[in-house]
């Protein structure tokens, strides 16, 4: 009697041992299989996208993955760009379209961009429409490069400059001080433009021993804009009854900064080449003045009528030639020269945001 009861006890135990590992096993199944299709947030796939054809469209694809500010989780990881292809900058201006890439579909530089001019075979010579041209002094006849700068379109609106009481006093313009962005006259011959051969010239040039100048009037740098080589002495003069102060703000050269009263000058020499190198005064903050610092002589700066001419003395070669404006931005175009085949290159640049100019 005690024996049968005793078997039926032994097999109800193991009934409910088996039924309980059984249980055990289905919640096993059941974890392994919601872990495989509801994986935690930890431990999330990384899905695998495709790698963009180049570094810009890499860098605008880390730029637009990324969340607004206070989207919740992590903004996802950048993606990597193809390491064969990269895009280089230039070290002022952004990058530069080929050439003979600009049409009339084809989008304009916006504000501080580079575009390349299409080749226009007119202009290579010395056409008589150049020579002719208002603003074309006779002397410039003997120039082996030469040419015009102009803009298309109306300028934009140059701001007013509230000078100080002191320098109020002392600046001579009745018509008011504003700031020098877009220099034009009635032709829309555009001043203050660089001009410069930006590559092919196969050795450094030694510095020339004559100074350039640069002066401070009626609480302003004149001129706004000028060239010089590596090494030339530059001389800054306060003519104003007011004290100044000369501020260097170079990217490839070092730093000065010093102080000038009323009729001192000062020598500087810049050792490295840079394209709009900023000189500013602290005291008055609206004084600007920009160089462009070259280790070869030519260059050139257009003044109000749009003219430039390049020293003569050039070798035989194929050239780039680089018109280079503040805020227009910078037009290159390549030539090839032969010294006594006098030749003529034209620079029109677009008003920025100005869609229908066309660059020719």
């Amino acid at each position: 009697m005690n024996t049968d009861a005793h078997s039926q006890n032994n097999a109800l135990l193991n009934r409910m041992i088996l039924l309980v590992l059984s249980l055990i096993l289905v919640c096993l199944v059941l974890l392994v299989v919601r872990a495989y299709t509801n994986p935690s947030s930890g431990d999330k796939l990384i899905s695998i996208t495709e790698v963009p054809v180049n570094a810009e469209e890499a860098v605008s694809a880390v730029v637009n993955s990324v969340p607004p500010a206070g989207s919740p989780g992590p903004p996802p990881r950048p993606v990597s760009p193809a390491p064969t292809r990269t895009v280089t900058r230039a070290p002022v201006l952004p990058p530069q379209r080929p050439h003979g890439t600009a049409t009339d579909e084809t989008p304009l530089p916006q504000e501080g961009t580079m575009a390349a001019i299409r080749i226009d075979s007119s202009v290579i010579g010395l056409p008589p429409v150049v020579v002719a041209s208002p603003g074309v002094p006779p002397d410039l006849a003997n120039a082996d490069i030469l040419g015009l700068v102009t803009l298309i379109g109306p300028p934009p609106n140059e701001i007013p400059i509230s000078l100080a009481p002191a320098c109020g006093r002392i600046n001579k313009d009745k018509n008011g001080v504003t700031t020098r962005h877009y220099v034009v006259n009635s032709e829309g011959r555009l001043a203050n433009v660089l001009v410069y051969v930006s590559a092919g010239i196969p050795s450094k040039y030694p510095a020339p021993g004559n100074p350039v100048g640069l002066d401070q009037i009626g609480c302003m740098y004149q001129p706004y804009v000028l060239g010089l080589q590596t090494r030339q002495p530059l001389l800054v003069r306060n003519s104003d009854a007011e004290l100044h102060n000369v501020h260097f703000t170079p990217r490839n050269n070092p730093e000065r900064n010093f102080v000038e009263i009323k009729g001192q000058v000062s020598t500087s020499m810049i050792e490295n080449p840079e394209l709009l190198l900023r000189i500013k005064c602290d005291i008055h903050p609206w004084m600007f003045a920009y160089l462009g610092v070259f280790d070869h002589p030519f260059f050139s700066v257009t003044g109000t009528n749009g003219v430039f001419h390049l020293p003569n003395g050039l070798p035989a070669g194929h050239y780039t030639v680089t018109a280079a404006h503040l805020k227009a931005g910078s037009l290159s175009r390549e030539i090839d020269f032969r010294p006594g085949q006098q030749m003529a290159v034209e620079f029109q640049f677009p008003v920025p945001g100005n869609t229908q100019a066309r660059n020719k």
